[in-house]
């Protein structure tokens, strides 16, 4: 008998695959379960070195013994005739097809739907209280880990010298753009990482905090001329070095880049990316060959990140002194940009000014290194700002392609998008920026901003509350905040509270100062908004806030002196879409039409909002729906009734979707605006009773009392009721903030003590 029919018949070759078969369920169990038990790894890998030692003793039982009636015999004690190998052939048989098909099941279960369900990100749990926003206490959800990702922590400063700080953590922060250059990996931006700064929090933790499966981690030693840099790539979920290195070298600029080049390459080739000639060629570009202009710029890139007033000063001067040394220092003539166009929106300088100075460092950036991603940011910044939509877009999507990891690209082309009424479009773009800098509290605020846009007001403020939980002293948090219990929610004292709070942090910021004047006028209180409005203009004289500001007390008290002078110099500095500059035009109109100079009006329109005239391409969105609604007036008053009504018709569609409460997206009571001048009064005064009920306040003075569109129904008794009820809830809020000013619960403005009117 052949040695191969034997083993047949002893079921050798069947026990073999049984037994494979079995190894294969229990391994692919193990490798499931046994992470969500706490085993570690070597708890797998024990499991398939114990099924390997077994398979030889397996099969020298399968030939050495038989399975009888009477239990496990020695195969030679068994007669031949009374053997039942051909019955344990079919058991072995059926037990196999069990064991693959449990197998195959779990598989499929495995990889299509645990694994899914897994991986999915569940919404945040919110709780909406009646009359406070609450959050929910239950644990933050963490973002899904994507592969091809890392976090660079902040380097330890292992100098003797403790003012080598600033440029450890330079070095620290040029690494990351470094890396950022590679498309392929998701690079967590600085703001998100430096909050890892001395924690005691393990690597696991921390990259399940981020959402990355890499974590890079290090120190620069600086000593004389030389500079020691040691860097380690770990995996983040075993915990274990990927690729490790020590970098001794001489001190110059050369040098360091020369360094953040091999590490990027090093993490690169370690992670299995491939990099594209472009790719390469970035990595191996050397911004400066000057160490003091290097250092400076460091300096000046860390004093913009804070957004004071005070911090962006000392950028410019720092950056100024970057660009002095080496005018081919590309990087720092783009950073000099963006400081000039933040320090326009916080109001600093003259608004020409500033955008002449970034035009000129942009246009010496582009000179120096046209293949820099982050000066297309810039430009695509500073083309909006001169109402160049199409070459803006342009610019923010090259920005994106050459520096694809560079997350104010996407928090900047965000805030175009929402100008442009591209919601959903800016929503993803911002969610993108906060997937790159979930730590940064300016892009957190910003995500807040679509979310009131949507009106999702709870999840809104879910977010500004991870801002200051990321940076307690960040001021705009905290400004938006106040904003949203003035605007959504109506609680002026607590509104108070905040603007307070935000002036008191943030003193020679005009922003505050206006924005705390502007609650005053709805309380009816004109001479507190009034010095609040000399300080804002103490501040800024120039920022676009300061006007607004002016407009609206010139407004309130029936001044129209040299309005048009403040509306010219809001539309100069705020884009046309934003909802104050909408507003501004409308008051202008007001003028206009009072004077019945409905053609200039028309002008005025025609030449802010051209869209509104050119009929073919009319597009009602967030960005001129307000606008589309006034100038719908004038056409009526010149008799021109199918182009209003077209205005109106649209403006309703686009408004039907959206929520009254939304800040800035809310319509507040624009249907009532609507419908009013439809001549549907009954459904007008519905709308406005539905409006007030729903706690909407904002301008309610300049609307009810001043705005032309609401004139066919001031009179109706209806009207005058929703007046009265108004002004008796200002009156009774404006009590309380008194009363909570003598308990001292609200403190006065620096420089202004409140008398009590």
């Amino acid at each position: 008998m052949s040695l191969y029919r034997e083993l047949k018949r002893r079921n050798v070759f069947r026990v073999a695959i049984a037994y494979l078969a079995a190894a294969w369920l229990l391994t692919e169990v193990a490798g499931t379960l046994f992470p969500a038990f706490g085993v570690p790894d070597w708890g797998v890998r024990f499991i398939v070195i114990l099924f390997a030692l077994g398979f030889l003793p397996a099969l020298i039982v399968s030939w050495a013994y038989e399975l009888t009636p009477e239990g496990l015999k020695r195969e030679k004690e068994v007669v031949r005739d009374e053997s039942i190998t051909h019955l344990t052939a079919k058991r072995l048989d059926w037990i196999t097809i069990f064991l693959i098909t449990v197998a195959l099941v779990f598989i499929v279960t495995d990889r299509f739907f645990l694994s899914t369900r897994v991986t999915e990100q569940p919404t945040a749990p919110v709780t909406v209280a009646t009359n406070h926003i609450q959050t929910s206490t239950s644990e933050p959800t963490l973002p899904a880990v994507q592969p091809d990702s890392i976090a660079v922590l902040p380097f330890t400063n292992r100098s003797s010298n403790p003012d080598d700080a600033f440029f450890v953590d330079g070095i620290h922060d040029d690494l990351l753009t470094y890396i950022s250059k590679i498309g392929s990996l998701k690079t967590i931006s600085r703001t998100s990482v430096m909050r890892y700064r001395n924690s005691d929090k393990s690597i696991p933790e921390i990259a399940a905090e981020l959402g990355v499966s890499t974590v890079l981690e290090g120190g620069v030693q600086r000593a004389g001329q030389q500079i020691r840099i040691n860097v380690q790539l770990i995996d983040a979920i075993s915990d274990e070095h990927l690729w490790a290195e020590i970098y001794d070298r001489q001190l110059s600029a050369e040098n360091i880049f020369a360094i953040q080049s091999e590490i990027s390459r090093a993490i690169s080739v370690a992670l299995e990316t491939v990099l594209t000639p472009a790719e390469q060629r970035r990595i191996s570009a050397i911004p400066t060959g000057s160490l003091e202009a290097y250092e400076a710029y460091l300096l000046g890139k860390q004093r913009m990140e804070r957004r004071t007033v005070d911090s962006l000063e000392e950028a410019v001067v720092y950056l100024s002194k970057a660009v002095e040394i080496d005018p081919q220092f590309a990087l720092a003539w783009s950073n000099l940009a963006d400081v000039y166009m933040i320090q326009r929106q916080r109001g600093g300088g003259s608004g020409t000014e500033l955008l002449h100075n970034a035009e000129a460092a942009i246009n010496k950036a582009l000179k120096a290194d046209p293949d820099l991603g982050e000066i297309y940011a810039s430009l695509a910044m500073l083309r909006s700002n001169l109402n160049d939509r199409v070459e803006a877009g342009v610019a923010y999507r090259k920005a994106i392609e050459l520096a694809p990891n560079y997350s104010r690209s996407y928090h900047w082309y965000s805030i175009f998008l929402t100008d442009d009424g591209r919601i959903e479009e800016a929503f993803e773009t911002i969610s993108k920026a906060a997937q790159l800098d979930p730590m940064s509290p300016i892009i957190r605020v910003n995500l807040a901003g679509a979310l009131r846009i949507a009106g999702r007001n709870e999840e809104a403020w879910i977010e500004l509350e991870k801002a200051i939980e990321i940076d307690p002293e960040f001021t705009m948090a905290y400004e938006v905040m106040a904003t949203m219990e003035y605007m959504v929610f109506n609680r002026m004292a607590r509104a108070a509270q905040g603007y307070l709070k935000v002036i008191q942090m943030e003193a020679r910021d005009p922003t505050g100062y206006v924005s705390l004047g502007q609650l005053y006028l709805e309380l009816g209180m004109p001479d507190r908004a009034g010095m609040l409005f000399g300080l804002s203009h103490d501040m800024g004289p120039d920022s676009v806030v300061t006007h607004w500001g002016q407009l609206l007390l010139k407004t309130f008290k029936g001044n129209t002196d040299d309005i048009e002078t403040n509306v010219h110099l809001i539309l100069k500095i705020l884009d046309e879409r934003h909802w104050i500059a909408q507003v501004s035009v409308a008051l202008l109109r007001n003028q206009l039409i009072a004077d019945e100079q409905h053609e200039r009006a028309l002008d005025v329109y025609a030449t802010t909002y051209p869209e509104l005239r050119d009929e073919p391409g009319l597009i009602i969105g967030l960005h001129n729906y307000r606008a589309a609604i006034d100038l719908a007036l004038v056409f009526q008053q010149m008799g021109e009734w199918e182009k209003a009504n077209d205005l109106l018709d649209q403006s309703h569609d686009f408004i039907s979707g959206r929520p009254r409460l939304g800040w800035p997206g809310g319509y507040w009571i624009s249907d009532v605006l609507i419908l009013t001048l439809k001549g549907k009064k009954a459904e007008a005064l519905a709308a406005l009773r539905d409006g007030v009920d729903e706690d909407w306040r904002s301008l309610w003075w300049y609307y009810l009392r001043l705005d032309p569109n609401l004139e066919s129904i001031r009179h109706e008794p209806e009207f005058q009721l929703i007046v009265s009820e108004i002004e008796a809830d200002m009156f009774a809020q404006m009590r309380q903030i008194r009363e909570m000013e003598n308990r001292g619960e609200i403190g006065a403005v620096p420089k202004i003590v409140f008398d009590s009117e």
